[in-house]
């Protein structure tokens, strides 16, 4: 039961993250007026209104969901006996940083 609690208390944890660390790069593009990626204008960019092939919205949920999937394993895994608070706190901050620094790039180089 601990490593269920723990498991979910960390995916609760990676979800939040993850929405603040979006909604922090969303607002990246009125801070910083570099692209380095090119764009096509004529090429359509939105999964609703334009055809998209299966692997590109598998590829989107797994950019989604996947940090806090590795959140919900990494608190499955830091349950286990011996493990003390300290280092389940240091994984967790330790995720958290490289998550911000996922999405953030992901905002900056688009």
């Amino acid at each position: 039961m601990k490593r269920i609690g723990l498991s979910l208390g960390f995916l609760i944890a990676g979800l939040l993250t993850s929405w603040a660390a979006m909604v922090a790069g969303s607002h990246l593009p009125f801070w910083f007026h570099v692209k380095l990626l090119r764009h096509d204008s004529s090429a359509c960019y939105e999964i609703g209104p334009c055809s998209v092939s299966w692997w590109v919205t598998a590829a989107l949920v797994a950019y989604l969901l996947g940090p806090s999937f590795i959140f919900m394993v990494t608190g499955w895994l830091s349950a286990r006996p011996g493990v003390t608070t300290s280092k389940k706190l240091s994984r967790l901050l330790l995720l958290a940083v490289f998550t911000v620094v996922l999405y953030l790039l992901g905002y900056v180089i688009s």
